[in-house]
This record gives structure tokens, C-alpha cells and sequence, in this order.
């Protein structure tokens, strides 16, 4: 007997396409089901490397914006079921979205103004450093004792805000000096989506995470041992 060959899509039954049609809506909810209580078991994940690698990622890309990595946060938590850790818990409430959304529209929109960009970039400095600190503190929380928690998160989580923003306040000033501040709205763009980026990535690719955490901490330890070298030079000069 002739195998049965699959009938053409003119000779399908209007039962068999319903049949399809619910096959493929199950297969969704799965996929959805899923991505869902994976989400959760990453952010949720109850071992300190991995918490530390996912807050200095998104510290990361609070020093290319600060307001961008908290909002999608937020919009996670709030619209697509991504669970937050208990030290972040209060961006889940729509105050916390309303306020966020504000700001970041109204960070975007400054940095596309000519030569204030430059002003904002030098006054949102000590600003990204706080908000690593606290985004990173967020996802220790529960780990660690309070104090060490704080430190961990300014050390790492604030170092790798801070460099990250003074790469950006760098290239700003090559393109403001080479330019005359012409390439300044491309340099906005690409900070706003590497901001975007780094927020969204890492909870559908975790390799992200790893891969730009161990980055922010090595760039953080390089950064400490050179501030304590000059630190010493400084010293020693003047006892000399």
C-alpha cells in the first residue's frame, strides 16, 4: 500500500484547519508559559553570582541611561510577567510607571538638544553611579548582610555605571571637538539603544549576562586598583 502523503492545502477540511488552528494556539501558551517561569527562575535565582552578574548588566545600562533600565523593568513586571527581585519589587506598581516613563522621555529628549547634552552628560555622572548602586544592591538583596550588600553594590554596581558613563562622556567630547557637536544626536541613538539593549537582552539570552557582567567586573577591579595607584602617587609626591 501507498504511504499516505499529507493532502495539499486546497484539499484541507475546514475541521482539520480548526484542529491546526488549536494546536498551534496550545503550542503558543506553552512557549509563553515557559519563557515565563524561565524569567522568573533567572531573576529570582537564588545564587549571588548570578544575581551580581544580571545587576551590574543592567547597571551597565543605567550609565548609558538611567532611567531606560528601571522602566523596562517596570514594563516587565507590570505587562509581560517578569518577576522582580524582592529588592526591586516597588518598580512593579503603575505610580512607579507613570513616574519612570516621564522621566525618560524627558532624559531622551535633553540629550538631543544642542549643548545641553553636554551639560547633562557632566551633571548625570554622580546620578548613574546611584542608580547602579541601587539597581545592583536590588538584586543582592536577600544574599548578603545589609552592610556588605551596600558596599558590594556601590564597589561593583556603581563602578561599572561609572565607567560605562565615562566612556560615554569621553566619546561625546571627541564627537563635540572632531564635529562640532553635529555627530552628538548619533551618539544619543546608539547610547539610548545599547541602554534599550542591555536592559531587554539579558532576560531572553542569559549568556549576556554573564558575558557583560564579567566585563563590568573586571572593568570595576581595573578602575579600583588604578584610583588606590594614583591614590599612592598622589601620596607619595606629597610626602616626598
Amino acid at each position: 500500500m501507498d504511504p499516505q502523503l499529507p493532502l495539499p492545502p486546497s484539499e484541507l477540511s475546514p475541521d482539520m484547519l480548526a484542529t491546526w488552528v488549536i494546536i498551534a494556539q496550545q503550542a503558543m501558551e506553552q512557549l509563553n508559559l515557559y519563557l515565563q517561569q524561565a524569567n522568573h527562575q533567572l531573576l529570582t535565582a537564588p545564587y549571588l553570582w548570578w544575581s551580581m552578574l544580571l545587576g551590574l548588566t543592567l547597571s551597565a545600562a543605567v550609565g548609558f541611561r538611567i532611567f531606560i533600565p528601571p522602566l523596562v523593568l517596570c514594563m516587565g513586571n507590570l505587562f509581560f510577567g517578569v518577576s522582580l527581585p524582592e529588592g526591586l519589587s516597588w518598580l512593579g506598581t503603575y505610580p512607579a510607571l507613570a513616574i519612570l516613563a516621564t522621566a525618560t522621555v524627558a532624559e531622551v529628549a535633553a540629550f538631543y538638544v544642542p549643548h545641553v547634552d553636554n551639560m547633562l552628560q557632566t551633571l548625570v555622572s554622580p546620578a548613574a553611579v546611584v542608580a547602579g548602586t541601587i539597581v545592583t544592591s536590588g538584586f543582592l538583596s536577600g544574599h548578603l548582610d545589609p552592610t556588605l550588600q551596600w558596599t558590594l553594590a556601590l564597589i561593583a554596581g556603581g563602578g561599572a555605571a561609572g565607567a560605562v558613563q565615562g566612556l560615554t562622556t569621553a566619546s561625546r567630547g571627541v564627537t563635540t571637538a572632531t564635529t562640532l557637536g553635529l555627530a552628538n544626536p548619533l551618539v544619543t541613538t546608539l547610547e539610548n539603544v545599547m541602554a534599550a539593549a542591555l536592559s531587554t537582552i539579558p532576560f531572553w539570552v542569559p549568556m549576556v549576562v554573564v558575558c557583560v557582567g564579567c566585563l563590568m567586573l573586571l572593568l570595576t577591579i581595573l578602575g579600583v586598583l588604578f584610583f588606590i595607584r594614583q591614590l599612592g602617587r598622589t601620596f607619595s609626591k606629597q610626602s616626598a
